[in-house]
């Protein structure tokens, strides 16, 4: 899980741990089942902070023939010392169901990992994901210029 506290959690670590709520995922399946596809804007992780935009954390798609999860999020909003996560990087874990779960099926696959620059679509375990759009803002700190994403729009499709 890391090195450093809640920031090295993946997604499917801070819904087990309770650490989200059911609001703050959107589950895909039904979209992408009835239109093809569907854009999901998100916010970075970060520090796991209350929303008050009403931006997602993070969409989930569940395959129906092993019942594993795919959970689908931005975990920083910008590069920091603690890891070297580039902001804005989209991941995609797999990930057991977790009912019952005792601790022990905590663990999550790094399915992929890829810039929201990126142009191109992204194959993780037979979901297509392609960066659609982002919103950023630079900040000036120990004078470099970082940016900071606010937000990451993406088309998730089968």
């Amino acid at each position: 899980m890391g090195i450093s506290p809640s920031g090295n959690y993946s997604l499917p670590q801070l819904h087990w741990l309770g650490w989200t709520t059911k609001e703050e995922l959107v589950q895909v399946n039904s979209a992408i089942d009835n239109s093809g596809s569907i854009d999901v804007t998100l916010r970075p992780m970060g520090t796991n902070a209350d929303s008050t935009g009403g931006l997602l954390l993070g969409a989930v798609w569940e395959d129906p023939s092993t019942g594993r999860r795919l959970f689908i999020s931005v975990p920083k909003p910008r590069t920091n010392n603690s890891n070297q996560i580039e902001g804005g990087t989209v991941f995609v874990h797999r990930s057991a169901k977790g009912v019952g779960c005792t601790g022990a099926c905590m663990g999550a696959l790094q399915m992929a990992w890829f810039s929201v620059k990126s142009n191109t679509e992204h194959d993780a375990f037979g979901i297509f994901i392609k960066p659609v759009s982002y919103t950023s803002r630079f900040i000036q700190e120990g004078g470099q210029r970082i940016e900071v994403f606010t937000s990451v729009t993406l088309r998730i499709r089968r």
